[in-house]
């Protein structure tokens, strides 16, 4: 299976390549106010009979709509198949996606990095995930930031090491694009935009076997 994967697009309309399968992990807006939902849907309408398999996508910290009011969110954004906290069988691959973040000021899908805060969503990932979807990074990997610090989640990193997913998508992190990896599992940014919010970043295309 080949994935077309990309993040952090926020309202920008990149050229994709071809694939089976286009992943969008997060931060498809500013807001997530509706009139922008509306403006990624007529998007993904266009697009989405590109791919074999449609389109797979989950939050960010910038999509409110769909932690405030998600059932608006969904109807106003109803192409491609949307994952918060679940999973979906394709191609004969396990695909989970949560949008959940390290805290960080008052974004959405923000907890704190313990096992009472971001612990108790990615604890519900399964041992059998092959492909992993977060909005954020594991702590220590394409999550350095330029004010000096890593941004990456601890319970995220533990979470990696149970399941070992062969590969793990997010972005967030607009400025860390790039490929990296733990053990077996093949890790990606792929934000499109950098931290001037240009859509900079080719979209990554990976196989999938």
């Amino acid at each position: 299976m080949k994935i077309v994967a990309i993040s952090d697009t926020h309202l920008e309309t990149p050229v994709l390549p071809k694939g089976d399968l286009l992943v969008h992990t997060g931060d498809l807006t500013y807001r997530g106010q509706p009139d922008e939902l509306a403006r990624v849907q007529h998007w993904f309408e266009k697009i989405e009979g590109d791919f074999r398999y449609g389109i797979l996508f989950i939050a960010g910290n910038h999509d409110f709509g769909f932690q405030r009011e998600h059932e608006l969110s969904r109807s106003i954004l109803s192409a491609g198949t949307y994952l918060q906290d679940g999973g979906v069988w394709i191609g004969g691959f396990k695909f989970w996606g949560t949008p959940w973040v390290t805290q960080f000021y008052d974004w959405a899908f923000m907890d704190d990095d313990t096992p009472e805060g971001l612990g108790r969503y990615f604890d519900r990932i399964p041992d059998d995930t092959d492909v992993l979807l977060c909005h954020g990074p594991a702590f220590g990997i394409l999550d350095y930031v330029p004010r000096g610090e890593h941004t990456g989640s601890l319970e995220l990193l533990k979470t990696l090491d149970r399941v070992q997913p062969k590969v793990f998508i997010h972005g967030h992190i607009h400025d860390e694009y790039g490929v990296s990896s733990r053990g077996e599992t093949a890790i990606y940014n792929v934000a499109t935009c950098d931290d001037n919010y240009k859509p900079v970043h080719a979209p990554v295309v990976i196989d999938l076997a």
